[in-house]
């Protein structure tokens, strides 16, 4: 990549600081996220390809975290070459991270996230209040393909730090 390029690329992101999450408890990825079934939309996709290679992480652990967000629509391809440089989360990092935002992060904080593993790519959202009228209680959690369609502006990116 050029240099007028990659100023191009980074003039659209917005870099935030690192973040680091440490784990408070030990849980099983898949009953943690059966537990809130009712409370938490697990879609099917993060329920076939990430729960079954995701194992438990030992409380204490600590995850750095590079935190980007778009200003303008990006593609998987960008994402992945440009922000993550090749560095994916496994399964494990994804579910322990999500499952430590959901139960320490003050609600009004909570942004959507995405994680890209080798599988593909792991989201966790939360709708405004102003949304459905559930409020927070239709939170969700899902994967997909690495595809054409780009990531909307303002989506952000977590990637675990070398």
């Amino acid at each position: 990549m050029s240099v007028s390029e990659q100023r191009s690329f980074e003039s659209a992101v917005a870099y935030h600081p690192q973040r680091t999450i440490t784990i408070t408890s030990q849980r099983d990825p898949l009953m943690y996220f059966r537990h809130l079934e009712g409370e938490l939309h697990v879609q099917g996709f993060f329920a076939d390809w990430i729960l079954p290679k995701a194992q438990p992480v030992a409380a204490g652990t600590n995850f750095v975290l590079d935190h980007y967000q778009s200003k303008m629509y990006l593609t998987d391809a960008q994402v992945e070459t440009y922000l993550l440089k090749d560095r994916l989360a496994d399964e494990s990092t994804v579910c322990a991270v999500i499952a430590e935002l959901l139960e320490s992060e003050p609600r009004e904080r909570l942004q959507d996230y995405a994680f890209y593993t080798e599988a593909g790519i792991v989201g966790v959202g939360w709708p405004s209040l102003a949304g459905d009228g559930q409020g927070w209680a239709r939170a969700w959690v899902g994967a997909w393909t690495r595809d054409k369609n780009p990531r909307p502006i303002g989506m952000h990116f977590l990637s675990p730090v070398e």
